[in-house]
């Protein structure tokens, strides 16, 4: 089982990653769709959480990293 302690490292390598131009594909897209690609892109990696958990981590990691 994943903890949140998981949840927010991965949060934080998906952050990492679409700042690195993982995916360019989802660059001149609108923020919102982006946003859901990158909260599925972390439900993936790190499932078990809440739409919620997913979003307040997303959101803590773009302000953390960089």
């Amino acid at each position: 089982m994943k903890t949140e302690e998981d949840l927010l490292r991965c949060a934080y390598e998906v952050a990492d990653q679409y700042r690195d131009g993982l995916w360019p594909e989802w660059r001149n897209k609108q923020w919102q769709d982006i946003w859901k690609f990158l909260i599925t892109m972390l439900r993936y990696r790190c499932p078990g959480f809440t739409d919620k958990q997913y979003g307040k981590a997303l959101n803590q990691a773009f302000l953390d990293s960089r």
